[in-house]
């Protein structure tokens, strides 16, 4: 359990992660590209990708380890 939501969590990270790259593109596109992925910096995507894929990561595991002790104390 907490392996699959460990995974969910981080592709759930991943996907956040290019939909933030893909609406903050669109802020400044022209109108005729309204969404498109524009990265201005590799260095700056990649760290955003890994940092929001942590962190969905954790909080995966984090709600799994709740709901595993919630069922032992049941």
């Amino acid at each position: 359990m907490k392996r699959l939501l460990t995974l969910l969590g981080g592709g759930t990270g991943l996907l956040y992660a290019i939909w933030d790259t893909m609406i903050n593109g669109a802020d400044t596109a022209p109108l005729e590209h309204e969404f498109v992925i524009t990265i201005v910096s590799w260095p700056f995507f990649i760290t955003k990708i890994i940092v929001y894929l942590l962190i969905g990561a954790v909080l995966g595991w984090l709600i799994g380890f709740m709901v595993d002790k919630a069922r032992k104390r049941k």
